[in-house]
């Protein structure tokens, strides 16, 4: 099983591997700071486009195996959510009726967070800013790498570069791969998934040791 060093701010998880420093100092800032993280969200846009939904902004990794979806009104169900092709996953043995029926939807694996609010966003930013401001716990940053990871809670993380030009994993779609061990699939054997041993800071400040599945991108 491959190592790498992650750090996780309450529930936010941060790829390693950059190409500035391989190895560095556990040191996460919470709260995030709004306008850095919200500046560096926007900036994202420019690399990969989020392109308006029915209901809300989405996107998608540039291989189409991913996206994340983050909706336009937060008074329903789902506001944010991240979604995973299951196709090479069930090449790995997962049996889907293990999994429940909000985990895998239509051929994807599913995972989503509720959010409270009535405000409608004219854009992604402006929802983004919110989500900051109405449960910050869900944003993170690790100032060593300078990354953002905004958390499905449960170890699910959608993570970004907050400098996409001066880094090698830009994107990153993180996942906890219990339930999907627990539903038999082979996690050291997906195609275009990275199962890594990855350390985490709770929110404690202790560091405990946890598997991972990682799926990162370059924009450049």
């Amino acid at each position: 099983m491959k190592k790498y060093l992650i750090v996780l701010g309450l529930l936010s998880i941060v790829l390693v591997g950059c190409t500035a420093q391989t190895k560095p100092e556990p040191v996460v800032e919470i709260p995030v700071e709004v306008e850095p993280s919200v500046a560096s969200f926007d900036a994202l846009g420019t690399s990969i486009a989020w392109t308006q939904e029915a209901n809300g902004f989405g996107l998608i990794a540039p291989d189409g195996s991913a996206s994340v979806f983050i909706a336009q009104n937060f008074s329903g169900a789902q506001d944010i959510v991240l979604r995973v092709d299951a196709t090479p996953f069930i090449a790995a043995g997962l049996d889907v009726t293990k999994l429940s029926e909000t985990s895998f939807v239509d051929g994807l694996l599913t995972y989503s967070v509720d959010l409270d609010g009535s405000k409608t966003y004219a854009n992604v930013v402006e929802a983004f800013t919110d989500i900051v401001s109405i449960q910050a716990d869900l944003v993170g940053y690790h100032a060593a790498l300078d990354h953002y990871g905004l958390s499905l809670n449960d170890g699910n993380v959608f993570e970004w570069a907050a400098d996409v030009k001066t880094n090698d994993k830009d994107i990153v779609f993180v996942l906890n791969p219990q339930s999907l061990m627990d539903a038999g699939v082979d996690v050291e054997n997906i195609e275009g998934w990275i199962f890594a041993e990855v350390e985490i800071m709770l929110a404690d400040g202790t560091m405990k040791m946890v598997p991972k599945l990682l799926k990162p991108f370059d924009l450049n």
